[in-house]
């Protein structure tokens, strides 16, 4: 998977003990022209004009044998990336404590920033904020990367670099390059304390890509709702499916799970341009088609083009039921 701006190559590995090959490389589908660089070499490349899937026939002959064929397929990107994205949401102790999770896709390493707040909410109107969070990166095996409780106990300067310290010093601010993987930032409160906080990623650089980003945290009543933020950056548009999940975390282990999640979807002007309930009420073939159907009929999924911009995913309880979810954002090809 590479981004419309990147070159893909195109590697035939071939066995001639006669030699005397002829190699072609061709576009065999795909939505828009390629241009093709060195087809009929082992070593080819291609650059795209528009997102999409492609299929690359690659044919060898020696003049002795029957012509041998090969195909690969490459996935581009358009050019939008998930810039960043946060959570608020209500931090608990033990299994009630905020996990986020995301996923890096591609060859190159990626720099990101993650933070974990609590005082700074105040000023916004967030009552009984999460006075000392703290943050634990870990890799997708669960070995610890690096944990940080206030911000500047390190990485002090690299983290002013970025333009995203935190506005309070008991708040806590991870920089990591992390090459493709999952990775998980757990949020929880120094002392387990408890109270509001909000968990977010930043993408630093253009390298690699943010593919999924989800976040486990408890879904309360009234203003304890749980609030995701999610800002799409580049000039086209991305297509975007978001999920709530609830009883099927069931299965694995996590105790106390909302019962029927719902997922509203807002602009940056606070138009509703989205909603679900249970995920088969609407896009059920659409969702089903990418494989991201969730595992329980009561709950929510949305698949939707989305321009560049920001935009709020509300996750609440039908008739105000309360307990642990997982919010999900997926950015498909």
């Amino acid at each position: 998977m590479i981004g419309i701006d990147d070159i893909a190559t195109l590697n035939a590995v071939i066995n001639a003990p006669n030699g005397g090959t002829t190699i072609n490389w061709r576009l065999y589908s795909g939505p828009a022209a390629v241009q093709l660089i060195n087809p009929n070499t082992a070593t080819a490349s291609a650059s795209f004009s528009a997102p999409g899937s492609y299929t690359f026939m690659v044919s060898v002959t020696d003049n002795i044998h029957a012509v041998a064929y090969d195909a690969v397929i490459i996935k581009v990107m358009p050019h939008v990336e998930m810039a960043n994205i946060s959570t608020r949401v209500a931090v608990g102790t033990a299994q009630n404590v905020a996990i986020a999770g995301f996923i890096i896709n591609g060859d190159s390493p990626k720099r990101v920033m993650v933070r974990a707040l609590g005082p700074s909410l105040t000023p916004f109107g967030v009552a009984g904020a999460l006075n000392d969070p703290m943050l634990d990166l870990r890799d997708g095996a669960g070995n610890q990367i690096v944990t940080n409780d206030n911000w500047k106990d390190s990485q002090e300067q690299a983290i002013v670099d970025t333009g995203f310290a935190p506005a309070n010093d008991s708040e806590s601010a991870i920089v990591a390059t992390l090459t493709a993987g999952n990775y998980t930032a757990i949020m929880s409160g120094k002392g387990d304390t408890t109270s509001i906080g909000l968990v977010e990623v930043y993408e630093l650089d253009s390298t690699a890509r943010l593919l999924n980003i989800s976040t486990r945290g408890f879904v309360g009543g009234g203003d304890n709702v749980m609030i995701v933020g999610l800002i799409l950056g580049g000039t086209d548009n991305g297509t975007i499916c978001f999920r709530a999940l609830g009883p099927s975390l069931a299965a694995f282990g996590v105790q106390g799970v909302i019962a029927d999640p719902r997922l509203d979807l807002f602009n940056a002007e606070g138009t509703k341009v989205g909603a679900n309930n249970n995920w088969k009420d609407s896009q059920q073939n659409a969702i089903q088609s990418v494989a991201l159907a969730p595992g329980n009929d009561t709950e929510s999924a949305l698949l939707t083009n989305l321009a560049p911009g920001n935009y709020t995913v509300i996750v609440s309880g039908v008739n105000g039921e309360t307990g642990l979810a997982l919010v999900e954002a997926y950015h498909l090809p």
